[in-house]
């Protein structure tokens, strides 16, 4: 009787977290992976950083977003070949380090990617450097029975585990509604502002039908001058105070 009105006040409903729920599922493990800029990096994210304390709300607004892109790489349209591409970005380094890792142990893994540039050439450079035939990617242009396609190629390693294999993703286009328990990495080379978009996409892998640990891994790229007070360690600090807010706060 919880679920009807009582007293002209609206039915309660009892919040049901995972966590409390699917107590079999095996632990997920968050690692961070704090890499040094590179020269080029560090001089494109000094000049944004420049440029925002002297702009009004509009353009820091702008060029805060122009800072969260150059953290991720400073020249995505460069013309590099894949490992002086790599070396320009202390994110990419880091993930292509964990990448090399899960590639020896032949597991799978899911990147996230939010920028499209970045994610075509990610795939290009995953094929050169893994010698892979295919690579599939999920954004928002992806028809939703490809969509489903894609994840049934993916998870055919359940049945017949294939080795080393990569998913790129959108963050917003493969939050919800796609169960890929066939990958025990999550590497999210560009992040969302929200923490729970953030959680969502890990729960692709971390979910019911998952029997291995799952690993969380976050490239980061730190500034040698501003160290703890880089973008990538400022955006981390952030949402893990959201992440506290919202737990105090809903449950």
């Amino acid at each position: 009787d919880i679920f009807e009105e009582h007293e002209n006040l609206p039915p309660l409903a009892l919040r049901r977290l995972k966590s409390e729920v699917a107590r079999d599922l095996p632990a997920k493990v968050r690692i961070l992976h704090p890499r040094a800029m590179s020269s080029t990096q560090s001089q494109t994210y000094e000049l944004a950083r420049d440029k925002l304390a002297l702009g009004n709300k509009g353009a820091a607004l702008k060029m805060l977003h122009h800072i969260r892109s150059v953290s991720v790489h400073p020249a995505v349209t460069a013309i590099e070949e894949q490992d002086a591409f790599i070396e320009l970005s202390g994110r990419l380094k880091a993930c292509f380090e964990i990448l090399d890792g899960i590639h020896r142990k032949g597991e799978r893994a899911l990147v996230f990617i939010e920028h499209v540039q970045m994610q075509h050439r990610f795939i290009e450079i995953l094929k050169i450097r893994y010698g892979l035939d295919h690579v599939d990617l999920i954004n928002g242009s992806t028809a939703i029975h490809h969509r489903q396609q894609i994840v049934n190629r993916f998870q055919r390693h359940l049945d017949t585990d294939q080795g080393f294999d990569v998913l790129v993703l959108g963050p917003k286009a493969a939050g919800t509604g796609l169960t890929l328990t066939a990958a025990t990495h999550v590497i999210h080379l560009s992040r969302w502002w929200n923490p729970a978009v953030e959680e969502q996409c890990n729960d692709r892998v971390h979910r019911i039908g998952q029997t291995k640990e799952v690993t969380i891994h976050i490239p980061m790229a730190i500034h040698e001058d501003f160290r703890e007070h880089s973008f990538d360690c400022l955006l981390h600090s952030l949402m893990n105070k959201k992440r506290r807010l919202a737990s105090s706060a809903l449950w």
